[in-house]
């Protein structure tokens, strides 16, 4: 068992008719597992095994389930409620099948029965270290620097929401925040199998994330901020978004060692620039049009929207620019990528062949699925100067000067 990979949050909550029209009396002593709480949470940690295929995928999250203790102490109707994944459920279901009976509630001197809901939260460990990062982040940090006027510098992942009642809820989706020198970036995953990586990135905030002892010019705060995290507190004035109560401040806390998946972290590598050079392809490109033949000549189409293609060893990352020299907004897709001889390269599982002009240009070619090639041009590029400020690269920006489609200029 390697009890080092998993922290778990568990708690125990009275639930009264909450999957089914049985109602539950409300009972005057709570069913509880024999010698209470602490013990229960041990049992599980002594019982637990993370799922393999989910620790290799980077899955984690908390599995919510439910369950009647009655009034001989066993449990019955099992469920499962919420989870990330079914192998974490399964594991959840396990341990609960393995546990002993429980002291049943009391009411009026006389057992009845109860129903539970028992989050369990399957936290990944950190790189480079065999500790989990603790669910309860902010009460783990060292108070030596709780509270440090740091900027929050980097990528981040959102782990938790804080309420004005004091109440916390753990985040439901994929979130992240990118603090650069002059902007922060929300990046939001859109979906993560085993082979491709999607994420939305867009300037949502619309300034830099800087420490604040009280609230800004935004009517926002950024506190508590250290190396391993910080809190941004916000208002606001949803009317239609239950994690958002209205007319109230929300918390958000980030955490700069939570659970960050590695593709997340591959992105914003290969959006510095953070690649091989051994091959001449590695770096970025931009897709200037489509080649295609009509009648017997070779014409050249524009692309349909603007594309950069940032090539590495094992990766390759699409960077669809959704706003051209506006407020930055994009989405990513990181894929696998190998090469192999005589120009040919698989992505996305398809061949595709490389036709060198120069070290600077290349035609790509591919069957599109129904027998007909496509044929794309690319010329070597920085990634637009907006998003270059942000991720501190400085590189030339191709740009083709319309309408004239074969005069180009490098910027």
């Amino acid at each position: 068992m390697r009890r080092n990979l998993i922290t778990m949050l568990l708690c125990l909550l009275t639930a009264v008719g909450f999957a089914q029209k049985e109602k539950f009396l409300e009972p005057d002593i709570k069913a509880e597992f024999p010698d209470g709480v602490a013990a229960m949470m041990q049992f599980v940690r002594d019982n637990m095994k993370y799922p393999k295929d989910c620790e290799k995928e980077g899955i984690c999250g908390r599995v919510v389930a439910a369950f009647v203790v009655e009034t001989d102490g066993s449990l019955s109707n099992l469920e499962v409620l919420r989870s990330p994944d079914e192998r974490l459920s399964k594991e959840v279901v396990r341990i609960i099948g393995l546990m002993p009976k429980w002291r049943p509630a009391i009411r009026d001197d006389k057992p009845i029965r109860m129903k539970y809901t028992m989050p369990v939260s399957f936290n990944l460990p950190k790189r480079g270290t065999m500790e989990a990062w603790p669910v309860e982040m902010w009460s783990c940090v060292n108070p030596k620097i709780e509270g440090a006027k740091e900027d929050p510098k980097g990528l981040y992942k959102l782990v938790k929401f804080a309420y004005e009642d004091g109440s916390k809820r753990d985040v439901p989706f994929e979130q992240y925040k990118y603090c650069g020198d002059s902007i922060t970036l929300q990046l939001v995953e859109k979906k993560n199998t085993n082979n491709d990586y999607w994420m939305d990135i867009y300037d949502n905030d619309g300034y830099e994330f800087k420490y604040s002892a009280s609230l800004n010019e935004h009517n926002t705060q950024i506190y508590d901020s250290n190396d391993k995290g910080f809190k941004f507190k916000w208002y606001s004035n949803y009317t239609n978004k239950p994690l958002f109560p209205y007319h109230q401040y929300v918390t958000e806390m980030y955490s700069s060692e939570y659970s960050i998946p590695y593709s997340a972290r591959h992105v914003i590598d290969l959006l510095k620039m953070k690649t091989a050079t051994d091959r001449k392809i590695y770096g970025c490109w931009y897709r200037i049009g489509v080649v295609t033949q009509v009648e017997g000549l070779d014409m050249f189409l524009a692309a349909p929207q603007d594309l950069y293609q940032i090539f590495d060893k094992d990766m390759y990352l699409h960077v669809y620019d959704l706003n051209p020299g506006k407020k930055l907004r994009a989405y990513f897709v990181l894929r696998p990528i190998s090469y192999k001889e005589n120009n040919i390269i698989v992505q996305h599982g398809a061949e595709c062949k490389i036709d060198w002009i120069n070290d600077d240009s290349f035609k790509l070619s591919f069957d599109r699925g129904d027998g007909t090639i496509v044929t794309e041009l690319w010329k070597r590029s920085g990634l637009p100067r907006n998003y270059q400020r942000v991720f501190g690269t400085n590189l030339p920006t191709f740009q083709i000067n319309n309408p004239i489609p074969n005069y180009f200029r490098m910027q």
